[in-house]
């Protein structure tokens, strides 16, 4: 937990130590880069996947994250959509959309659904990845 200088280890520090570890490798750098603003020069802890949503969820980081992976030109959106149809259908079953607005519309509603799971996914993993990283550094 405590560095060379006896000073108390941040998570910055543990993932830069860590940077070059597989399982740090496979989580989704931009996330990983928001989760770095977030929580780097906090003191390494034990996290939980709600804090961390709903830390990144209230600052709106996680928001902009998921906006920035949606197709805005039609080709990408109907190609998107040709193995994705299901998504679509649940962002209405959500009320993200009506089902009655302009089609690439609901197709954008749908991935925003399908990349905010996926989201999810990736931060409970992030999540497991730095405890076991924390766990390591506090034995």
């Amino acid at each position: 937990m405590e560095n060379e200088e006896n000073e108390v280890m941040t998570f910055a520090e543990l993932l830069l130590e860590h940077k070059s570890n597989s399982e740090v490798k496979n989580i989704d750098s931009d996330l990983l880069d928001i989760f770095e603003r977030k929580y780097g020069v906090d003191e390494i802890e034990e996290l939980t996947d709600y804090e961390v949503f709903n830390s990144l969820d209230y600052d709106g980081s996680l928001h902009e994250h998921i906006d920035g992976k949606i197709d805005i030109y039609y080709n990408e959106l109907r190609v998107w959509f040709v193995d994705n149809a299901e998504y679509v259908n649940e962002a209405i079953d959500q009320g993200l959309t009506d089902g009655e607005s302009e089609i690439h519309s609901q197709i954008q509603s749908g991935q925003y659904v399908k990349y905010s799971q996926d989201v999810n996914e990736e931060i409970s993993y992030m999540v497991e990845t730095l405890n076991e990283l924390v766990e390591k550094e506090l034995e």
